[in-house]
């Protein structure tokens, strides 16, 4: 079920929509995904632009949905994808893996999360993902885009994963690298 990463393979970064490479992994792995897992979609329109390669965070989520369809066992359950944007601080980057290097800001997320069904969980209590990444493939592409991951409760008390991404004009600033090309430009503000 879970996708070959290749990080030896030929890596271009250019613009990226988080929310448009999640969708194309998404809709490769469905087929592949037990019927007992059901997967659930939040994907955030007009989110700022990443520099990252495709076929990596493509890999990255199928790694991080093949994880927790894992650890959902034979019971099943859901399995959530969102992607979203907002202002992280000191707190969230201090306890999050890459993250003390990262300086507080706009980023890009992508959160990982679930547990198991109602009828999954009867009798046995709420089980929860853990959503602990345990592949050395999914850290090493969360470091390779400068990005940064955490595992945490959310609100709801459901554990979720979390990669923040440094937006694309953020990373080439940090970089000094040449500014998007105007179109570019403006459909990564927001």
């Amino acid at each position: 079920m879970r996708a070959p990463i290749d990080l030896h393979a030929t890596s271009w970064h250019g613009p990226l929509d988080l929310s448009a490479a999640v969708r194309a992994a998404v809709s490769r792995l469905g087929p592949a995904l037990p019927g007992r897992v059901r997967l659930e979609c939040h994907l955030a329109p007009d989110l700022p632009l990443l520099e990252a390669d495709r076929r990596q965070v493509e890999a990255l989520v199928a790694q991080l949905v093949g994880e927790a369809a894992a650890e959902l066992g034979p019971r099943g359950g859901w399995i959530r994808l969102e992607t979203l944007s907002g202002v992280l601080g000191d707190a969230f980057l201090a306890r999050s893996e890459g993250g003390p290097d990262l300086a507080p800001g706009c980023f890009v997320c992508l959160r990982v999360g679930g547990g198991a069904t109602r009828s999954a969980a009867a009798g046995q209590g709420a089980r929860e993902l853990a959503a602990s990444p345990r592949s050395g493939a999914v850290r090493e592409i969360v470091s390779a885009h400068g990005a940064a991951l955490a595992v945490e409760r959310g609100a709801d008390g459901v554990p979720r994963t979390t990669v923040a991404f440094p937006p694309a004009q953020r990373l080439r600033a940090a970089r000094a690298l040449p500014p998007l090309p105007s179109a570019l430009a403006a459909s990564s503000s927001g």
